[in-house]
């Protein structure tokens, strides 16, 4: 594959049945072969490389090359999902926090080059948003908002069965939504008073650091998912700080639903598909949204868990593939 002339997304009759898709994270990057159902066919993955640009390139290659070895064909092409803000138009990256190496990195034209086929890089909320909308549980519906509660908060909207993706292509970070004015702060608005700072796991491990001697633990929990088990085994502060999260992040979600009038809000990402908020998120709702759209609007915990970015790859590929193709 390598030693082929780089490709656009090249027009042709008939399509295969599986494209490449690839999630490059903060922490790993995952490759799957996906068919036209949405079903994964094969996956693998390798931690992310943080020394350079090129070695994040060489071990994404080497991904897409072993998928098309097992699957033993051709794809379609491949569908990359990028933890970072990305340029629609060429397929850079521009502003990857979690990931300095890809900033103003010309991913989709190297990794084209070096594969020798069609790809088609974009930012993973939206294609985790499109993949529960395609094969998950967004399916059926024509509005739907996906919110991911996990490490940050992000998300995705699919608006008259479209994904929005904004005048920047950065629509649906909603971790940057306020959620505690009285703890703003100019010098660092991306880590204080916003839902993210709130909701997700790192402020809510944090938030049971500070509650004191954390119930019947000698040590309070590392992570979100320690705080989740400890409120499990009955620990009161662990379940106060749960609560409150819920509570930061149901306001939100009934903001969303009143502006947006949605059929389904999704929960997703390592902590909201637990399900842990789904109660509170569905009360607030109930309670407090706009009277005809909360009547409408389905609240569900996300069907795809950390595939949904994969799926959501290969979706946009094959109908970016098929628009050439009909062009």
């Amino acid at each position: 594959m390598g030693g082929q002339p780089p490709q656009a997304l090249t027009p042709r009759t008939e399509l295969p049945d599986f494209a490449v898709a690839v999630d490059i994270g903060g922490t790993k990057i995952a490759a799957a072969g996906v068919a036209r159902d949405g079903q994964l066919v094969h996956r693998t993955s390798v931690p992310t490389p943080r020394d350079s640009s090129d070695s994040l390139l060489e071990a994404a290659v080497r991904l897409v090359r072993g998928v098309c070895e097992a699957l033993g064909g051709r794809p379609a092409g491949v569908g990359v999902a990028v933890a970072g803000a990305v340029d629609p138009t060429c397929g850079d990256v521009r502003y990857a926090p979690n990931i300095p190496a890809l900033e103003e990195f010309p991913l989709q034209r190297l990794l084209r080059e070096a594969v020798g086929l069609p790809v088609l890089v974009g930012f993973d909320g939206h294609f985790t948003a499109l993949g529960e909308y395609r094969a998950g549980s967004g399916r059926g519906s024509r509005n739907m908002v996906l919110l991911t509660v996990g490490t940050g908060i992000g998300g995705g909207l699919i608006l008259d069965g479209r994904l929005y993706r904004g005048s920047d292509n950065l629509a649906g970070a909603a971790g940057w939504m306020i959620a505690d004015p009285a703890a703003l702060d100019p010098a660092s608005p991306r880590f204080t008073g916003n839902l993210e700072s709130v909701a997700a796991g790192p402020a809510i491990a944090a938030a049971l650091a500070s509650a004191g001697d954390a119930g019947d633990q000698d040590h309070p929990p590392a992570s979100a998912e320690g705080v989740l088990a400890a409120a499990r085994a009955g620990d009161q502060h662990a379940r106060d700080v749960l609560s409150d999260a819920g509570s930061f992040l149901a306001y939100a979600v009934t903001g969303i639903v009143s502006l947006l009038n949605p059929d389904k809000v999704i929960i997703g990402g390592g902590l909201g598909s637990t399900g842990v908020f789904l109660a509170t998120v569905r009360t607030a709702v109930t309670a407090f949204a706009q009277p005809t759209s909360r009547n409408r609007v389905v609240i569900e915990t996300a069907e795809l868990g950390a595939d949904a970015a994969l799926v959501g790859a290969a979706c946009a590929l094959f109908d970016a593939v098929q628009t050439t193709a009909e062009s």
